[in-house]
């Protein structure tokens, strides 16, 4: 086979399906199986092998295609000593990659990002023009050379200017401007000045200026100006003032301001058609000024300074010709106020005298109430009687009294006097006074739920002199109890049949309650056919006289358990019975029975055990009764030795002493035992 470059133009090198021509010009085709798998149309590949098994690596220094070149999936056309820009498609993307140092420039006369078959532009830059962004095709941006240009509508979360500002709209066809902002740079007294509406220039615009800042008077801080310069140019509406006062201005003059103590007005008020004016309205010669007010034009009423009383003012009707001067209201110099009378009675010092020829009344009504002569609250003097006074609430409620923002007493529509209470009854806390609860008269009761430590429901108190709280009466003159006090004790009673507490010996003591004398010896507590049931005492009760000796200070009853005892052999478990004991004072009196027992195991002498307190004094002896449970019991008896609460059961025999009693073991045995012995206390 001949080399390549062996061939000359038109030459062919074949094997099997492969072939290989030279064309003219020295160019070389490689074909398999009738397609082109290479075709080189020109240029030099240096070091390059052409037909190896494995392709080699090599250099182009230069190259140039007629046709594509194609580069697969993540393949990259690689720029750059460092691959610093690469460009590739990942198979779902494709990029353009800087990822080397420098920057990435692209250049053109006029520059245009656009979708895909180049219907639409994203973004166009156009050489010493603008550039634009665009929304759907359609542009939205675009620079200018004084800034931007922006169609449509812009949302920003905040705008900063170094200038001036201004927003334009459309109207009519036309662009008018609507808001304009700029700093007047005028030395110390630069405002930033706010347009609304059609610019200062313009000599027909009309809108709102706002200055925000000291204005040439140094005064204002803020100032709202009327623009219309067709007819006012630009005028001074609102100014807020340096010192916190504001005014209102008609076409740039002041007409209203606020002071620190109220407002000036500059000019006529008007009221709903009613003119008021500074300059006098003398009605009558007692009129040194006032206030003329019109009504139907069936009246006039008028108020000024009084000229028989320097310093006072009066409130006069007059008919329509002036011919009748009636004094409806006077307010003097002090402050005193006079109704329905032009004499004005300053017993205090400051009065508001109401007259009227019987009824003196002051009657407060609402759309409630109604408005007729029944209907409401009075207060006043009623029917002429001038020394009777009422306040009087006419309608069906409750009429109330209250101090520091909040109700404290009431009476409600059935007559029921309420203090700390608004409900009527025991459920809610208060002083109630009420004549409801029975046929004949007033009942006066208080209720709370306060702790012990936070005082009584009620309180009451006797200043200096000792005496009665409370009263009883039957029928109108007769006291039959009375509640007091007596040197700082409380008393209650009645007559010689009373008592004393007194809390400084701790002791209530029976007393007369008219003088305040003991009565010794003379109130029982109870009688025959009226007794108390139970007396309980924690300490003790004099029988008979007031000595130590008539002290009686114990008294119970009980039961203690009594077991049987041998001197030489016991069961495992005692025989034990229930025995009955009665203490009074130091007298103890007990039973005891032991009733059909097994004494089995018992062997020695026969004792008891148990007793509920101990002998006190000497030697005690008791009843006792045997039947089978001891041997030799001719004479039997019971002794308790001083300091001990055993009973020790005896035999005394005749003709010998005592010795004691033993055991007889076994069942069907029988012991009783009774007696009285003293304690120590």
């Amino acid at each position: 086979m001949s080399k390549i470059s062996e061939l000359s133009d038109g030459g062919v090198i074949q094997g099997g399906d492969t072939l290989i021509a030279v064309r003219s010009g020295g160019n070389v085709k490689v074909t398999y199986g009738g397609s082109t798998t290479a075709n080189i149309d020109g240029g030099t590949i240096d070091g390059t092998v052409i037909g190896g098994t494995t392709p080699a690596a090599g250099s182009f220094t230069t190259g140039s295609f007629t046709g594509d070149v194609s580069f697969g999936d993540n393949d990259k056309a690689i720029f750059g000593a460092g691959s610093d820009l690469q460009i590739y498609h990942d198979g779902s993307n494709s990029f353009i990659s800087d990822v080397g140092t420098g920057n990435l420039g692209i250049r053109a006369e006029n520059l245009f990002l656009q979708n895909a078959d180049g219907s639409e532009n994203y973004a166009t830059a156009t050489l010493n023009g603008a550039f634009t962004l665009s929304y759907d095709n359609s542009q939205k941006l675009a620079t200018t050379a004084t800034g931007i240009d922006v169609t449509g509508t812009a949302v920003t979360d905040g705008i900063t200017s170094d200038g001036l500002v201004t927003v334009r709209v459309d109207s009519a066809g036309a662009t008018a401007e609507a808001l304009k902002v700029y700093n007047t740079g005028i030395g110390n007294n630069s405002q930033v000045r706010v347009y609304f509406g059609d610019n200062d220039y313009n000599t027909t615009g009309r809108g709102l200026r706002i200055d925000a800042g000291r204005d040439s008077g140094a005064d204002g801080i803020a100032t709202f100006y009327a623009v219309d310069q067709a007819e006012h140019s630009d005028y001074e509406a609102i100014k807020i003032l340096t010192d916190g006062g504001v005014t209102l201005s008609h076409l740039g003059n002041n007409k209203l301001a606020t002071t620190s103590s109220g407002i000036d007005v500059t000019g006529v008020v008007k009221a709903a058609g009613t003119v008021l004016s500074t300059s006098a309205a003398v009605v009558n010669s007692t009129s040194a000024g006032g206030f003329g007010f019109a009504s139907n034009n069936t009246a006039f009423y008028s108020f000024g300074a009084d000229a028989s009383t320097a310093g006072s003012y009066t409130f006069q009707n007059l008919s329509n010709d002036a011919s009748i001067n009636i004094t409806a209201m006077k307010i003097d110099a002090s402050g005193n106020v006079g109704i329905g009378n032009a004499t004005i009675n300053t017993f205090y010092d400051t009065a508001v005298n109401v007259y009227g020829s019987s009824n003196s009344v002051i009657q407060f009504q609402s759309s409630l109430t109604g408005t007729a002569s029944g209907d409401g609250f009075a207060v006043g003097v009623l029917n002429g009687v001038a020394t009777d006074a009422y306040v009087w609430n006419r309608e069906s409620s409750n009429l109330l009294f209250g101090t520091g923002g909040g109700e404290k007493m009431r009476i409600d529509a059935s007559g029921k006097l309420l203090v700390g209470k608004s409900t009527a009854g025991f459920a809610s806390n208060g002083v109630e006074l009420d004549d409801s609860l029975n046929a004949n008269g007033w009942v006066l009761f208080a209720t709370s739920d306060h702790s012990d430590g936070d005082g009584g429901t009620v309180a009451l108190n006797r200043k200096s002199f000792d005496g009665n709280f409370i009263e009883f009466y039957r029928d109108t003159s007769t006291v039959v109890g009375s509640i007091g006090t007596y040197f700082g004790d409380l008393t209650i009673g009645t007559g010689n049949c009373g008592l004393i507490f007194n809390s400084g010996t701790e002791i209530i003591i029976p007393a007369n309650i008219t003088t305040n004398a003991v009565s010794d010896a003379a109130v029982d507590l109870g009688y025959s056919a009226g007794r108390f049931k139970d007396l309980y005492l924690s300490g003790g009760a004099y029988l008979g006289g007031t000595g130590s000796a008539n002290k009686l200070d114990d008294y119970e009853e009980g039961t203690f358990t009594a077991s049987l005892r041998g001197s030489i052999a016991e069961p495992a478990t005692l025989v034990t019975t229930t025995g009955y004991y009665t203490k009074i004072g130091r007298d103890v009196t007990y039973n005891i029975s032991f009733e059909n027992v097994n004494t089995t195991g018992y062997s020695g002498d026969v004792s008891i055990s148990g007793l509920p307190f101990n002998n006190g004094f000497g030697r005690h002896m008791a009843t006792v009764g045997v039947y089978s449970l001891a041997t030799w019991t001719e004479q039997i008896v019971g002794s308790v030795d001083q300091a001990s609460a055993v009973i020790v059961i005896r035999d005394i025999r005749s003709g010998t002493s005592w010795a004691s009693a033993q055991h007889n073991a076994g069942g069907t045995r029988y012991l009783w035992v009774a007696g009285t012995y003293m304690t120590t206390a």
